[in-house]
């Protein structure tokens, strides 16, 4: 998986890395195929159960998940620029 794909996606991996809640749309046609990437890829997995995780079956991101996340906050905001009909700066 080289790239997120649309806002909804990266939505879904925020919201796996920052909320111990369930997604409330997992279901929603735009996930279907996104959440058994993630898996495949390494990215998101299930809570397993233990003594200090009472968050069994949940999605969490693993090490590759949360990299990710690290690099999507790291993102510079873009800059603006006009530029005549040469693609000279204006």
């Amino acid at each position: 998986m080289k790239t997120i794909g649309c806002p909804a996606h990266i939505e879904f991996l925020l919201w796996v890395h920052c909320n111990p809640e369930p997604f409330p749309r997992e279901d929603a046609p735009v996930y279907k195929d996104l959440i058994p990437q993630l898996i495949r890829s390494g990215v998101i997995q299930r809570q397993h159960a233990g003594d200090d995780c009472p968050l069994e079956g949940r999605w969490t991101t693993t090490p590759l998940g949360r990299a990710w996340v690290k690099a999507l906050c790291n993102v510079p905001m873009p800059n603006a620029a006009y530029l005549d009909e040469m693609g000279k700066a204006l």
